[in-house]
């Protein structure tokens, strides 16, 4: 099959121009005071969500960070298990007071 010289005759007017070069900007540069404007804006965008990013890995950071543990029932053979598998260290606020009731 023979190749057409012109593959550019299917293309709409506007996307043939703009991947030939057929016309030209009218703006060829950029006044320095719009360009140093635009920049700044544009840096406190990305250093707001650049801020955020770091929050928002931060709490997953502090959410990986927790322990996991046994769930085990509320009783004082079960409680004493868990001190020897992960150490008393390892209890929560509401089994070290469970424990302590039976301290006296």
């Amino acid at each position: 099959m023979p190749k057409p010289k012109k593959l550019s005759y299917r293309l709409d007017e506007n996307l043939k121009n703009h991947l030939f070069g057929g016309r030209k900007t009218k703006y060829k540069h950029i006044d320095p005071k719009v360009a140093e404007i635009l920049t700044n804006q544009l840096k406190s965008i990305v250093e707001k969500r650049v801020k955020k990013i770091k929050k928002d890995i931060d709490k997953t950071q502090k959410i990986s960070n927790f322990k996991e543990t046994k769930l085990i029932p509320m009783t004082i053979d079960g409680l004493l298990d868990k001190i020897l598998d992960e150490g008393i260290g390892s209890l929560t606020i509401e089994e070290k007071e469970f424990l302590n009731k039976f301290n006296k």
